[in-house]
């Protein structure tokens, strides 16, 4: 596989037409908005403080770090449930274990570096941990270029074919890094063009090459037109949910309904060690192509998991602004991309990234 092939991790066939327009987006970071949402509510007592933060134009695991040094405390015990964009106006839950003291009135009045603000602080029995939200709620304003009647009326009718059959739910750009930097790093470390990368890296690297393969397995189904039909031994989520089964063939005609009902969503694998079980048709003949890939991913400690290849985007609401700008609001669940929304609607242009290679290519 190529350099040029990995680059273009992020082009791969939809289910449906994007329109003859470009959306730009996160022109400035209040521009795009999201907050997380748990899914439950936090006991209001225990050995951990949690701590309701808006943060702008800062990473989490920046943010964490200087909660950890006000609170006094150690990096790791400071807990966050997921990792949000940098280049936006966020506002997400962090957690800090303090059961010898009561760091409010200190966090309260610390002086927060810029772009950090703690909005609200109780007490909780648990750390946050990783993946525990159910989500995250979006706010985006847009800005259309070369949009005319045709193009509009396109978006419009993705919206509500998205609204009625789903979206795909391929990973974003963001996992594969700027330029696809994590998933080219993850081929040098594979064909030992370079060194075990640390901790951290390791993570993004495993988890770049990980989506890149799912991304290709779910580009192959919605062109091949088998996304969402029923098929023995494939893996299907309940809902939203967690709850997942593998499909046997005198249940396929019922399996059938729920999918089309949207009450089921076919998964894909994201590759790893492989299950006593033996795989289905079409994921075999997928690990036939990829092997070197699935293989390497399975010799790093990985086990083969399943992802859910649709999702139902909540709350989606659309308003033009005027004649080139729209406000954007959805609630997606936690490891859906809003950016591959967009992707369903027209070409993107992430504004930030956009300016930043200029600057780059003007050094």
């Amino acid at each position: 596989m190529s350099d040029t092939s990995f680059a273009q991790a992020n082009q791969y066939q939809l289910p449906c037409t994007p329109a003859q327009a470009l959306i730009q987006f996160r022109q400035q970071a209040q521009d795009f908005q999201l907050q997380e949402f748990l899914g439950f509510t936090p006991e209001g007592q225990g050995e951990h403080l949690w701590l309701w933060v808006q943060k702008c134009e800062q990473n989490t695991p920046w943010v964490a770090e200087q909660i950890a040094q006000a609170a006094g405390v150690r990096a790791r015990d400071v807990g966050y449930a997921g990792l949000k964009d940098r280049h936006s106006l966020s506002c997400q839950w962090f957690s800090v274990w303090c059961p010898q003291h009561q760091p409010e009135e200190v966090l309260a009045h610390f002086a927060w570096p810029p772009g950090i603000q703690i909005l609200k602080m109780v007490r909780h029995a648990r750390k946050l941990k990783r993946g525990v939200h159910l989500g995250n709620h979006f706010q985006l304003e847009l800005k259309l270029v070369g949009l005319d009647d045709q193009a509009r009326a396109q978006i419009q009718a993705n919206l509500q074919q998205i609204q009625a059959e789903g979206m795909a739910n391929y990973f974003g750009y963001q996992r594969f890094g700027h330029q696809a930097h994590n998933l080219l790093q993850a081929e040098a470390w594979r064909l030992q063009q370079r060194r075990a990368p640390k901790r951290q890296q390791k993570g993004f690297y495993l988890s770049a090459m990980r989506a890149w393969l799912f991304n290709a397995y779910l580009d192959q189904q919605i062109r091949a037109g088998t996304w969402l039909q029923a098929q023995a031994e494939l893996t299907y989520q309940v809902g939203q949910g967690h709850s997942q089964f593998r499909a046997q063939t005198q249940d396929i005609a019922d399996i059938q309904a729920r999918i089309t009902q949207g009450q089921l969503h076919p998964c894909a694998p994201l590759w790893g060690a492989l299950p006593k079980s033996p795989l289905a048709a079409q994921e075999a003949d997928f690990l036939q192509h990829y092997a070197p890939w699935c293989t390497w991913l399975a010799q790093q400690g990985l086990h083969l998991e399943q992802r859910a290849t649709r999702v139902y985007p909540q709350n989606l609401q659309w308003h033009w602004l005027d004649e080139e700008r729209a406000k954007l609001t959805v609630s997606l669940p936690r490891g859906s991309f809003v950016t591959v929304l967009l992707q369903h609607l027209a070409a993107i242009e992430d504004q930030h990234l956009h300016q930043q290679a200029g600057i780059h290519a003007e050094k």
